[in-house]
Formats: C-alpha cells, structure tokens, sequence
C-alpha cells in the first residue's frame, strides 16, 4: 500500500468510513428536500424571432439589453439541471414532473414611451400545448404592477411573475418578456418545488 493511500485509510478509519466498495445494487436514492431557488441569469433569453429580432438584442455580464428603439420580445427558459428533483426509483413523475412558483425577474425600463412586462410560460409534455400566467409589469413597486404603469416611468426595479398553473409534465419552461427599446433585464429567480 502506497503511504497516500495508507493516509487516507488513517483519515477514513478516524472518521468512522469504511473505503471497501459499495456492491449493493438496489439503493434507492431519495430527494425531496425543498423548495430549490434558482438564480437564472438573463443572457440566456434569446428573441422570438431569430430572423429579424435578435440583431436587436445584446448580451453583456449576466444581462440582456435592446439595443434598438423598439420593442422586443424574449424567451429566457430556465435549464432543467439543478431543478430536477429525484425520488423512489420507479415513479412515474420524477423526470418531468414540475411545480414551479413565481418568479421573480429583475430589469431596467429605460423607455419614455412603453413599458417592459413579463409572463411565466409552460409547455406541457403530453399535448405540446401552452400555459401562460398573467402578465407581470415593471414599475415603481417592488414585485411590480398588473397593470401598465405610465409610460414615461423608467427606472430599476423586479417583478414577480406568477405561476403558469398547477404542477404539470413540462421540459419546456421560463418566462417571456418585452423589452422596451434600451431597457434590460439582469437575472431572475425561480423557486421549484419537489416532483408530487
């Protein structure tokens, strides 16, 4: 036995391990803890329309600016690693099943003329159809507005972006925002909770 590993076998014996091998193939692994926060940052919001739109966008530290004078819509899904919640081996919800809360986004209106909102959305796994949850505005009051501000309000600020309903089967999952021209957003939140 090599002294590193005569070492380790000093440090695993104080400890109270055991570094003979695991042979025993039926271990279930649970996780059920939770909720799981999750912090998103805004560059992975990309335009609706590749084509004609995403020359508007730009990316720089963790954001997404428009960089033009209109308005522009964004998709910013929210990855699948990290929300994933694992349970008894063998059930049937674990891998697509998703109860997502609101989230919360935090932006820039940099526009006299129009405002920036937002709205959650979900596809379900089974149909191919949508959810969207109401429609979110950015303006002086933290957690935002359900209706448009004025439209010369401009300023930082977040909103919290409810849920697209109850928990479905969906891989396919964020929010989706209009950006004033020269407005931003920074990052979101997301809270997940485990597979029922």
């Amino acid at each position: 036995m090599s002294n590193r590993h005569k070492v380790s076998a000093v440090f695993a014996a104080a400890a109270g391990l055991s570094l003979s091998p695991v042979v025993n193939s039926q271990v279930t692994y649970i996780y059920n803890v939770g909720p799981n926060t999750i912090n998103i940052s805004a560059t992975s919001c990309r335009a609706t329309d590749r084509a004609t739109e995403e020359s508007k966008v730009t990316r720089q530290a963790g954001a997404v600016y428009v960089s033009s004078s209109t308005a522009t819509k964004v998709y910013c899904p929210i990855q699948r690693r990290g929300t994933t919640f694992y349970g008894v081996s063998g059930g049937s919800n674990q891998a697509q099943m998703l109860d997502m809360g609101a989230i919360t986004v935090k932006g820039m209106d940099n526009n006299q003329s129009a405002s920036v909102f937002c709205e959650q959305f979900r596809k379900d796994f089974t149909t191919g159809s949508m959810a969207w949850g109401s429609t979110r505005y950015m303006c002086s009051i933290a957690g935002g507005c359900a209706s448009a501000p004025a439209a010369s309000w401009q300023g930082v600020s977040e909103m919290t972006v409810g849920s697209a309903g109850a928990a479905s089967k969906t891989v396919n999952y964020g929010y989706r925002c209009t950006l004033s021209g020269g407005s931003a957003l920074w990052h979101a939140e997301a809270v997940v909770t485990p597979n029922p």
